[in-house]
C-alpha cells in the first residue's frame, strides 16, 4: 500500500524540525560540559548543518517524484541518484570525523570509490539494454 503525498512530504521536515531542535538543546548545553566527544560531534553537526538541510530537501523531491505515476515522476530516478551521492558524501564526512577523533590515519581512495560506482551504474545500465 502507498503512503499518501502528505505523509511523504510531512516525514521529512518532521525529522528536520526534530534535527534542529535537538542541535539547539545541544548547543545550549555546550558551556556546561567538557567532553571533546560531545562538542566534535556538536562541531560537525553545526558546520554540516546547511549540508543535512539540502539533503532533507533532496530527499523530499525525491519522495514527491516516487510518489507520482510514469509520465511525472521520470526525473525521480535522477534525483535518487544526487539523494545516492549526498548520502556517501555524508558518510564520508561521518567516516572522517571518526577517524579524526581516534588520531588515526587512513587514505580512502574515495576516486576510486567514484570510479567504481559510475562502472556499476553504467554496467546496469548496459545490463538493461
Amino acid at each position: 500500500m502507498r503512503r499518501s503525498l502528505g505523509r511523504e512530504i510531512l516525514e521529512p521536515l518532521i525529522g528536520l524540525i526534530v534535527l534542529l531542535l535537538f542541535l539547539s538543546i545541544a548547543n545550549f548545553f555546550v558551556p556546561k560540559t567538557g567532553n571533546l566527544l560531545f562538542l566534535d560531534i556538536l562541531y560537525f553537526f553545526n558546520v554540516n548543518l546547511t549540508f543535512l538541510i539540502s539533503l532533507t530537501f533532496v530527499t523530499l523531491i525525491n519522495s514527491i517524484l516516487w510518489h507520482f505515476s510514469f509520465p511525472f515522476n521520470i526525473l525521480a530516478p535522477i534525483s535518487g541518484s544526487v539523494l545516492g551521492a549526498l548520502i556517501v558524501i555524508l558518510i564520508y564526512n561521518i567516516w572522517l570525523i571518526i577517524l579524526n577523533f581516534f588520531n588515526v590515519i587512513l587514505y580512502v581512495p574515495i576516486d576510486a570509490i567514484t570510479i567504481f560506482g559510475t562502472t556499476a551504474l553504467l554496467g546496469q545500465d548496459l545490463k538493461a539494454k
